[in-house]
């Protein structure tokens, strides 16, 4: 019988292998040590995956219009089965998964009817103002005038950097003309953004009915610095702030630098996760629904 701690070494061997590696298509997202300390829909969902990669090239969900305002109507996003592998291991968080993320908070927040509105975190990249300025800056002027109009207070998005391969969080505050850009790190340069920022603002002003009675806006680039984090958080450290922010200022509270630790990162895993399975739950429902009515349609044509 081999010695106890023979486990013990091949469970931390196998635990340092997955977190330097790379995603595996049809390899587990963690080892079944780690699986069994993640909450109970991290392991439903990760289940899920291994029942369907071969299939799917990742989680395809739909945005209505309603949840980024895009004048374009609903589109569907792919969540890439790399990206989830990323959020297991507490690694970079893409684009795709930001969306999520935002998506997430508009099911807590909108719903609600809080004054607080979000934008699309793809339309709102570096990467993508680079590719279509116009369009990026349309569809930001577009989100302005309609949340401005429906009496949001504050919006929120997630912007993110090709140049300093970074993310922030950037906070627009209509009545009072002026924009916050919370960064964990120091030193980087946001006027470019700002720039961009007041030209959807004067887009929006001139051409899509939003109402305002100062035509400039003032940017405070004085965020929250809580200490210089490594790529691998700066993702989890936005999310951590649009959620802490919200809930800092609805609950009347003084916002403190808190700081980005390990719990709060398997705390946004988790609640991901959540959203993530109740999306597939939703569709779903909606997919066997669809398929009863087919069936019923087929018998009624046959009587």
């Amino acid at each position: 019988m081999a010695p106890w701690w023979t486990n013990l070494k091949k469970l931390f061997r196998e635990h340092d292998l997955e977190k330097n590696g790379e995603y595996v298509p049809g390899e587990p997202f963690l080892t079944e040590y780690e699986l069994k300390n993640v909450s109970p829909r991290c392991r439903d969902l990760h289940s899920y995956y291994l029942q369907v990669f071969q299939r799917q090239q990742g989680i395809n969900l739909s945005i209505e219009h309603h949840h980024f305002h895009h004048s374009d109507g609903a589109l569907s996003i792919t969540v890439p089965w790399s990206d989830l592998w990323n959020l297991y291991n507490l690694k970079e968080l893409n684009a795709s998964l930001m969306r999520c993320w935002t998506l997430h908070l508009i099911k807590i927040f909108e719903e609600e009817e809080f004054p607080i509105g979000f934008m699309d975190p793809h339309w709102m990249s570096g990467q993508s103002i680079e590719a279509d300025r116009n369009k990026s800056r349309n569809y930001v002027a577009d989100a302005l005038a309609a949340h401005t109009q429906r009496g949001k207070e504050m919006i929120i998005v997630a912007y993110y950097s090709v140049e300093y391969d970074h993310c922030i969080m950037i906070a627009i505050f209509p009545s009072e003309n002026s924009v916050s850009y919370l960064d964990s790190t120091q030193g980087n340069n946001w006027s470019n953004v700002a720039e961009f920022i007041d030209e959807a603002w004067s887009l929006a002003r001139d051409k899509k009915g939003l109402e305002s009675g100062n035509p400039k806006l003032s940017h405070d680039f004085e965020g929250m610095c809580l200490r210089k984090q490594v790529l691998v958080e700066c993702g989890f450290s936005v999310c951590h702030k649009m959620l802490s922010f919200v809930e800092n200022i609805f609950a009347e509270e003084k916002i403190t630098k808190t700081m980005l630790v390990e719990c709060d990162m398997k705390k946004i895993r988790n609640q991901l996760c959540d959203f993530l399975m109740e999306e597939l739950d939703a569709s779903s429902s909606e997919l066997v629904t669809s398929k009863l009515e087919e069936c019923s349609l087929a018998s009624s044509m046959s009587e």
